[in-house]
């Protein structure tokens, strides 16, 4: 009798401790940004476009208390910024910069019983490719140019969300939710002799193979730190163990 409800309760404490645990299949969609405080000083010369991008991922969460979890992912992310403008109001460029990183949000989960939930906490993430599309006049100028030397590799950020969360069975739920991500450090990589070259003359460096877009700098305006951003919304299939 005494080994049976010792393994009742080995069976019990099992299964408190799948419960807790949980794995998330997730994907998202939203605005990308490459945000400078220099860019409405550049007028007609360089604006950004709306640009939309997505990410796809996995994360783990584990229980700290009944309404706080930990929550650890990684996300492979797509982070674009396109612009146009005018180059000596005779040629319109577009460009679009591709950005890869892989994030790796650590946030604080905050859940109630009725599903409603809150997260934030800090991502680093892990620049993987950076190029570049553009064309002038409607004649493509790059294709992929490769300008991953001008971006720094690693980069933190700060990121808080929330949403709602939905039971659709005894080990599973699915989750809807918004994040908002912002830069802490420079994007740019600022100790590349080319890249600072480049950031520092504004668009009109597309003339010249360069790009320039997501730094710009004049002699009237001071090197300005460019940070990523992002409003994304979020979807995930949360499976528990």
């Amino acid at each position: 009798m005494k080994h049976i409800i010792y393994i009742i309760i080995i069976c019990f404490s099992v299964n408190v401790q799948s419960q807790s645990f949980t794995i998330d299949l997730m994907g998202g969609v939203g605005y990308t940004i490459l945000s400078n405080n220099n860019h409405p000083s550049a007028f007609n010369e360089l604006t950004n476009v709306n640009t939309i991008s997505a990410c796809t991922g996995i994360s783990a969460m584990d229980s700290l208390t009944r309404s706080i979890a930990l929550n650890i992912g990684v996300i492979y992310a797509a982070h674009n910024q396109q612009y146009t403008g005018e180059i000596s109001y005779t040629y319109i460029f577009n460009s679009e910069i591709k950005m890869r990183y892989l994030d790796f949000p650590l946030l604080l989960h905050f859940h109630d019983a009725d599903g409603i939930y809150l997260e934030i906490g800090p991502q680093v993430s892990y620049l993987l490719s950076a190029k570049e599309d553009a064309n002038i006049n409607n004649i493509q100028e790059e294709l992929n140019k490769d300008f991953a030397s001008d971006f720094n590799q690693f980069s933190l950020m700060g990121v808080i969300g929330f949403g709602m969360s939905k039971k659709i069975s005894h080990y599973s739920s699915f989750n809807l939710g918004l994040r908002y991500g912002y830069g802490l450090t420079d994007a740019i990589n600022n100790d590349n002799s080319n890249a600072t070259s480049i950031n520092h003359s504004l668009p009109y460096a597309i003339g010249s193979g360069g790009n320039g877009y997501y730094n710009p700098y004049s002699s009237s305006s001071a090197y300005a730190t460019t940070r990523r951003i992002f409003i994304m919304l979020f979807g995930s299939l949360n499976i528990g163990f």
